[in-house]
């Protein structure tokens, strides 16, 4: 029987959905859309890789400003990741009791666990960071991509293969 190590099958796993992800792109962006991208320096509504920008009303989801791109104070490189904010304190705690108030933000998966584990399970929410960060190069092609790749048949392969082309 064939086993597959998590240190293994985790990034198989990654690298297939984002395989799955880029086949739902269709098309290069107006260059109306394109002038919404903008990098964390920018005031756009979008951030480099069409994220937006902006927090939720509620204040519950912060605006993204740029991401984590230093190591967090006390990180020592070669040694475990540390947590960047060792300071933040749960802003509540969804139980079996409770989870209807909180019912619109929850998955039908979520509540199935409150309701068939009521005394053990439960979701200990904290603040909402947004620390995702990329190489500044990594922004430049996102931005560069979205305004200038297309899909188009590609004559060579049976069947006119949808490839990617830069224009």
């Amino acid at each position: 029987m064939f086993k597959l190590r998590i240190e293994v099958a985790v990034p198989v796993i990654a690298a297939l959905s984002l395989c799955a992800a880029a086949f739902q792109v269709q098309a290069k962006v107006s260059p109306e859309e394109a002038a919404q991208l903008g990098m964390p320096e920018d005031d756009t509504p979008l951030t480099p890789v069409g994220a937006t920008r902006a927090g939720s009303e509620d204040g519950m989801i912060p605006p993204w400003t740029g991401g984590l791109t230093e190591p967090p104070a006390g990180w020592v490189k070669g040694e475990w990741y540390i947590n960047p904010f060792p300071d933040d304190q749960p802003l509540f705690t969804i139980t079996a009791e409770n989870y209807r108030q909180y019912e619109e933000q929850l998955t039908e998966g979520q509540i199935a666990l409150l309701q068939q584990y009521p005394e053990t399970y439960r979701m200990v929410v904290y603040p909402s960071r947004r620390t995702a960060a990329l190489p500044r190069r990594l922004y430049e092609g996102s931005i560069f991509n979205a305004s200038h790749t297309e899909f188009c048949a590609d004559a060579s392969m049976p069947g006119g293969v949808n490839t990617r082309c830069i224009n």
